[in-house]
């Protein structure tokens, strides 16, 4: 009977091992490796898995998160910067050029990076993008221009639709809510409610 006991332990253990593969390679977990930012946790989750258990698929997984998660990190910031600095120095349609701007150089900058990341990675766990070897300039300067006209688009049905203005609004109100219940509570009880 001892025998049967070990393989049905066996066999449990290859189920969990298993189910945990799946889970991290699942459609949900690539996705959420592609958040800027966030990524970064997910990465960091990977690695300590890794150091936990051993497995080197994990150190992989942890290096694919941090690929998509960079290029997606740089492109943001980028667009963000671009977008600041443009609006500042030209207004609205500043914005809409320095996103633009901005989303080309990150998508350039993000995708060069991703590239870079995945050529340390073993060939079944890089991102779709592939390395080095798989670079396209057509898919490449694709996604530039996707980008940058998404961005472009984006940035201008927002300055247009006056959606800024509401959020302008709607921080000033904030604000003027918390100076309000910081005066009459003392600045140690800061309540900020719609």
């Amino acid at each position: 009977q001892m025998p049967s006991r070990i393989k049905c332990h066996n066999d449990q253990k290859k189920k969990k091992r298993k189910l945990k593969c799946r889970l991290e390679d699942s459609r949900f977990v690539r996705i959420i490796e592609r958040v800027p930012v966030v990524g970064f946790v997910a990465s960091a989750g990977h690695g300590i898995a890794a150091l936990v258990t051993g497995d080197p698929k994990d150190e992989q997984r942890a290096r694919r998160a941090a690929a998509s998660c960079t290029n997606s990190t740089l492109s943001t910031a980028c667009t963000t910067v671009g977008g600041i600095v443009g609006g500042a120095v030209g207004g609205p349609p500043g914005f809409v050029a320095g996103a633009a701007a901005g989303a080309a150089i990150g998508s350039m900058g993000g995708q060069s990076a991703e590239y870079g990341i995945n050529h340390a990675i073993q060939k079944e766990f890089q991102t779709e993008k592939g390395d080095f070897t798989d670079f396209k300039k057509r898919d490449f300067v694709g996604n530039v221009c996707i980008d940058t006209a998404v961005t472009a688009a984006s940035a201008g049905i927002w300055n247009a639709s006056g959606a800024k203005e509401v959020v302008k609004e709607g921080s000033k109100e904030a604000a003027k809510k918390a100076v309000a219940r910081m005066e009459a509570r003392g600045a140690s009880k800061i309540d900020v409610e719609k």
